[in-house]
C-alpha cells in the first residue's frame, strides 16, 4: 500500500511512500510545528487493480515550545515554557522557590 501526507494549507505533498506487505507502522519526521496535515492511502488489490487515493484522517502537529525567563533575582531564576501561540504563563508567586525548600 501507499501513504501520502499533504500539507492542508498549501496542498503540497510532504511525504509519499510505498510500503511492503507486513509493515505495520512508520514514524514520519520533519513536519512543521503547528502544521495541519491530511493523510491519504491507496492499495493494489489481489487482482492487481490500484485503488484511488482515499483520505484516512487529518491531524495537527504540536506547536513549538517557547522558553523564557519569567522572574529572576539576586540568587534565583524562574524559567517558564509553553506551546507557541498559547496565553502567556505568569509565575504563581513572586517568591523564589527551591528544589531544596525555603532558605533560612
Amino acid at each position: 500500500f501507499q501513504i501520502r501526507v499533504l500539507d492542508e494549507t498549501t496542498m503540497n505533498v510532504e511525504f509519499e511512500q510505498e510500503f511492503e506487505v507486513g509493515v505495520r507502522s512508520y514514524t514520519l519526521y520533519g513536519l512543521a510545528p503547528a502544521g495541519k496535515y491530511i493523510v491519504f492511502a491507496r492499495y493494489i488489490n489481489l487482482i492487481g487493480s490500484q485503488k484511488n487515493w482515499a483520505e484516512q484522517f487529518r491531524f495537527v502537529t504540536e506547536a513549538a515550545l517557547e522558553l523564557g525567563v519569567s522572574v529572576h533575582g539576586e540568587n534565583f531564576l524562574t524559567v517558564a515554557w509553553q506551546r507557541a501561540g498559547l496565553p502567556v504563563l505568569r509565575p504563581s508567586s513572586s517568591q523564589p522557590s527551591s528544589a531544596h525548600g525555603p532558605r533560612p
